[in-house]
């Protein structure tokens, strides 16, 4: 399991967010396509729109 992963799945969305950011985006997206078919967590997508609310802000 990535790091990115662990913490996606704990709700530790601030210690994802600095794992991404650290990340090339074909990296984080090619994690996150993977966390969204492998198990069955809404969280990976609970993530996702948590970028997309700080991205605005």
């Amino acid at each position: 399991m990535y790091p990115l992963e662990q913490c996606i799945l704990d709700g530790d969305f601030d210690c994802a967010k600095q794992l991404a950011d650290a990340m090339e985006f074909d990296v984080l997206q090619e994690q996150i396509l993977y966390m969204a078919y492998d198990n069955e967590s809404l969280t990976t997508y609970t993530f996702i729109n948590y970028l997309l609310i700080e991205n605005e802000k």
